[in-house]
């Protein structure tokens, strides 16, 4: 593992505690494999409260479920189904266990088993998978250029909805994970880099040497996080070419980032991104919106020698924080931690006047507490069972 700089921190023993627990045994570059099987069953997506994506995977011919296809404690696991239904194809595909719309889990826990891609010997393999939160129950956007930017064209790929017999089924082990980074990994991004700089789409692109990812503009953002609008403000005044990432194609997407010396962005899905960097020096400045670790993101750091710069960017609130990346609301500020960040740097903090700051923070305020509270009611279970009644009421 790299040193991390910590002076940004609010406390640095959530960091400290991580990096001597971590079992991560740094980068293994033994050549991935696959396992294989005969006459697999492969189940869709099911739901199962348990388990984040729900169960599903691939199943043997005498009902076990195959662990290789199970992906961390998000994914997989056996239910009942009617086998004399089920068709069965006479030939051999390669399994991805889950494809997820999921941007940052799709980079981390689907990219990862694409390794064959530069294996001629797997180029005519169809490629079956299973899906999640697709609403139209195919890959679309970004996702599926990303796929086609692998060499991957829309005849090879098999999204499965019912479940379905093959004679046999290999899948490629991951690459990359909590505790593991396999060099082949890189090989990966390397080939999706290539076919970028092929393509038309960016030849007309100016490439900047510091962005700034926001999820300022993005919907999700207005329900989820309060105060990254200031941050971008300050970024933007020395320099940082802000840009969101939902607004752009994957193909702009990585040719900005790999052009970049330095990117900052909120902690979560989006310093993953940083993959595609390029060969020269890079700097990822990370802007905690919690003090709870990113796991993934540290062996993204090593596997790809990417200096990351931590800071504590959240407002304490009576000792609240989102108690991880995925449970918000998130109260965002450019606060102390920024400021001496930026004057370490020699770049400019702008500080607002007294007037100002009390008018800024009392409309955060009120924001996050409204998003704190629609938070709390969307668990409440006799609330559930209410609105469930109001809508079933307006239908009729």
């Amino acid at each position: 593992m790299k040193d991390y700089i910590t002076k940004y921190l609010y406390n640095d023993s959530y960091m400290k505690k991580f990096l001597s627990d971590t079992q991560y045994m740094g980068i293994d570059k033994e050549t991935p494999s696959f396992f294989r099987a005969d006459d697999v069953t492969i189940l869709p997506t099911k739901k199962d409260p348990n388990l984040f994506w729900g169960r599903g995977g691939a199943i043997t011919n005498e009902g076990k479920f195959i662990e290789a296809s199970r992906v961390g404690d998000a994914f997989g696991g056996y239910y009942d189904f009617e086998k004399e239904k089920v068709p069965f194809y006479r030939e051999t595909v390669i399994y991805i266990p889950v494809i997820p719309n999921h941007w940052g889990h799709f980079l981390l826990d689907c990219l990862c088993r694409f390794w064959f891609i530069n294996d001629d010997k797997y180029k005519d393999y169809r490629i079956a998978f299973c899906g999640y939160n697709w609403s139209n129950n195919q890959v679309e956007g970004n996702y599926l250029e990303l796929l086609h930017l692998m060499g991957i064209d829309d005849s090879r790929l098999i999204y499965i909805k019912e479940p379905c017999s093959f004679a046999c089924v290999l899948i490629p082990e991951p690459t990359l994970g909590y505790t593991i980074a396999n060099s082949s990994y890189r090989n990966i991004i390397d080939t999706i880099i290539a076919n970028v700089y092929k393509s038309e789409i960016i030849k007309n692109l100016q490439p900047y040497e510091k962005i700034y990812f926001s999820r300022a503009h993005f919907w999700r953002s207005s329900i989820r996080e309060v105060g990254e609008k200031e941050i971008e403000n300050q970024f933007a005044i020395n320099g940082f070419k802000i840009l969101s990432p939902e607004q752009l194609n994957v193909h702009e997407q990585i040719f900005y980032i790999n052009n970049a010396k330095i990117m900052a962005c909120t902690n979560g899905t989006l310093p993953h991104n940083s993959i595609f960097r390029g060969k020269h020096d890079f700097e990822l400045i990370i802007l905690a919106k919690t003090p709870i670790i990113n796991p993934p993101q540290f062996v993204i750091d090593d596997l790809f020698d990417i200096n990351s710069v931590y800071i504590d960017s959240f407002r304490k609130i009576m000792n609240y924080y989102a108690p991880t990346y995925g449970e918000d609301p998130f109260w965002l500020s450019d606060n102390n931690n920024l400021e001496n960040f930026f004057l370490d740097r020699g770049y400019i903090f702008e500080k607002k006047g007294k007037i100002t700051y009390f008018a800024v923070t009392c409309k955060q305020f009120f924001r996050f507490e409204y998003l704190l509270a629609r938070k709390k009611l969307s668990k409440n279970k006799y609330l559930k069972v209410l609105r469930n009644i109001i809508c079933r009421g307006c239908k009729n």
